[in-house]
């Protein structure tokens, strides 16, 4: 998820439209998080009970589901300049958030100390923390990706990602290409990049549209997703993979790419720990025992506007919040970058 640290290992200098996009696409996470992976998928019971705050819930998530490909996304347009300092600052970031919240929890006693819990802190576990993996593996590969993109002519560049994307939609909206697994893989990713990459050396038809590109992904999902309560067929639809979730993602940046916002010293300040939000929010004890909790007590007890208010709130709160805690690490790392003298 293009971040504070993701964004130290991207190309260019910061610019203050697309950090406001990194804060919209971050919060867009923990909205995510907070829709069906905390509250559950409606059923077709729940539909035809009451159908309006069904369609509420997956209108969420399909303003929502263009998250994770906006970050990539930014990390592609910008390009990755791989180092062993600006790898080195990445894991610094992960480490001092999932370390110390393990930590918190472990002097709480609401946490063992145990292999599993050192293996989680290191993004070991094979259910947690997908993402850190998943650009891990865009990070290693993308000096390749960028020698490409230095090398070959605009007719290869358009071929191969046309030849991608059929594989990628293929393959990964059947569910039959286990390593695409609906976009959360560094496969994915590598699409994603490269797309950004030749949008911005290229451009498209459709370079000015970017917001009704968007908007018509959030409008089809969601009728796409509310029609398998009457046909009973279910569609891979909000997905990473999904060609109208990428389109709707790719839309998004166009959009804040044409935005003229000028310089904004806040805007700048909160993109850079943008993913502290990820890396508090996500992190295993924080997502079971504090935030799924939460938004399922918010859910369960209040209803109709008053549910979106405090849910939106309590999200608001939780992004300032890791802003802040991301203070500390930052001059942490500002204090410790010169003794390790880490130079490239």
């Amino acid at each position: 998820m293009s971040t504070s640290e993701i964004n130290s290992i991207t190309i260019g200098p910061r610019q203050s439209n697309f950090e406001l996009l990194r804060i919209l696409a971050m919060f867009l996470v923990i909205v995510i998080h907070a829709d069906f992976l905390s509250t559950g998928l409606p059923s077709p019971e729940n539909y035809y009970a009451d159908w309006l705050p069904v369609t509420t819930k997956v209108l969420f998530e399909s303003i929502s589901i263009v998250c994770v490909n906006v970050f990539i996304l930014i990390s592609g347009w910008f390009g990755i300049r791989s180092s062993v300092k600006s790898f080195s600052q990445f894991a610094f970031q992960c480490l001092f958030f999932y370390v110390g919240l393990y930590m918190l929890f472990l002097i709480k006693g609401d946490a063992e100390l145990s292999i599993r819990g050192i293996a989680q802190c290191l993004c070991l576990t094979k259910e947690d923390d997908w993402f850190i993996k998943a650009y891990i593996g865009l990070y290693v590969i993308s000096p390749i990706l960028n020698k490409f993109i230095e090398t070959s002519g605009e007719k290869v560049f358009r071929n191969t990602l046309i030849a991608f994307y059929i594989f990628h939609t293929l393959y990964g909206c059947s569910a039959s290409a286990r390593f695409i697994y609906h976009g959360y893989s560094a496969f994915s990713f590598i699409g994603l990049y490269l797309l950004a990459a030749y949008v911005r050396r290229y451009g498209i038809v459709f370079y000015k549209w970017g917001g009704v590109i968007y908007l018509a992904s959030v409008v089809l999902n969601t009728i796409g997703y509310i029609q398998q309560y009457y046909t009973h067929q279910s569609l891979p639809v909000l997905n990473y993979d999904n060609p109208l979730v990428i389109l709707g993602a790719l839309g998004l940046l166009l959009y804040f790419k044409n935005l003229n916002i000028g310089y904004s010293k806040v805007i700048n300040w909160l993109g850079a720990s943008s993913f502290a939000v990820y890396l508090f929010h996500g992190n295993p004890f924080i997502m079971r025992k504090v935030f799924i909790p939460s938004m399922q007590f918010f859910y369960e007890n209040y209803s109709g506007l008053s549910c979106l208010a405090v849910m939106g709130a309590a999200l608001v709160g939780i992004f300032l919040l890791a802003v802040l805690l991301d203070q500390p690490r930052k001059w942490l790392w500002k204090y410790l970058s010169p003794k390790i003298n880490i130079k490239n």
